[in-house]
């Protein structure tokens, strides 16, 4: 019980470091730290609402974050094809 309860904090901690440190780099600083509310509320939503509903809305944010994510995959292709390419006709020749 103490092992799942110290990672459960590690983790709501951490998560929360990693949530304002990285909309922070997006955007400005005061913007980031309007997410430490944001991310409160949702740890009491998530703490009175169903199970069902929980994962649903995690499943959806984790949809949500497919949209970016596919955006540069196919964006950086191109790059990475022609970056690849350069990188193994040299590993062939014994230019690296």
């Amino acid at each position: 019980m103490i092992a799942v309860t110290s990672f459960a904090l590690s983790t709501i901690l951490t998560y929360s470091y990693y949530g304002v440190k990285s909309l922070s780099y997006l955007t400005n600083a005061r913007i980031a730290k309007g997410f430490n509310y944001f991310y409160i509320i949702t740890i009491v939503i998530a703490a009175v609402a169903s199970v069902d509903l929980v994962i649903n809305l995690m499943d959806l944010a984790y949809s949500l974050m497919l949209i970016p994510n596919m955006i540069a995959v196919l964006w950086l292709a191109p790059h990475v094809n022609r970056s690849a390419k350069d990188y193994f006709e040299r590993y062939k020749t014994g230019r690296l």
